[in-house]
C-alpha cells in the first residue's frame, strides 16, 4: 500500500541506495526472462486460448524457432548471472545451481493438480442413430 507507493522517496533518495537497488532487480529480472519466454511460447501454441487466432504453418513454426532461441540465450544468460553471483558473495557458482535446482523441485512438488473438465450437461447423440431419434 503506502510504503510501495511512496518508498521510492526514501528507497531512491540518494545515489548509493540506486545503485545498490537497482542491480539486484536487474539481476532478478534477467532471471526470471525465460520463464516468461516459455509462458509465452506455451501461450501461443494454446488452442484453447487463442482459438482460432493461433497461428499456423510456417509463421508458427517461425514464430516457435524464435522463441525457442531467445529462450535458449535468456537461459545461458540467465545461468551465467547466477553462476557470477553466488561464485562472487558466497565463493561457489554451484551454490546457486543447487538453489535453483531446489526451487525447481519444490515448484514440480507443490504445483496445483489440474481440476478435471467441467461437464457441459449436454448428452452426446448416439452414433448409429444420426437424427437422433429412434424409429418405433
Amino acid at each position: 500500500g503506502i510504503t510501495g507507493a511512496l518508498g521510492f522517496l526514501f528507497l531512491w533518495g540518494d545515489n548509493k541506495s540506486q545503485v545498490a537497488l537497482a542491480i539486484p532487480t536487474s539481476v532478478f529480472g534477467f532471471c526470471l526472462l525465460p520463464l516468461a519466454y516459455i509462458t509465452f511460447i506455451l501461450l501461443m501454441n494454446n488452442r484453447k486460448v487463442l482459438g482460432d487466432n493461433m497461428l499456423q504453418g510456417g509463421k508458427r513454426t517461425a514464430m516457435n524457432v524464435a522463441m525457442g532461441v531467445a529462450c535458449i540465450v535468456a537461459s545461458i544468460g540467465a545461468g551465467y548471472a547466477i553462476w557470477d553471483r553466488t561464485e562472487k558473495h558466497l565463493g561457489s557458482g554451484w551454490y546457486g545451481v543447487a538453489i535453483v535446482a531446489v526451487l525447481v523441485v519444490a515448484a514440480v512438488v507443490i504445483r496445483p493438480k489440474p481440476e478435471a473438465e467441467p461437464e457441459t450437461g449436454k448428452t452426446p447423440a448416439p452414433e448409429d442413430d444420426p437424427g437422433g431419434a429412434e424409429e418405433a
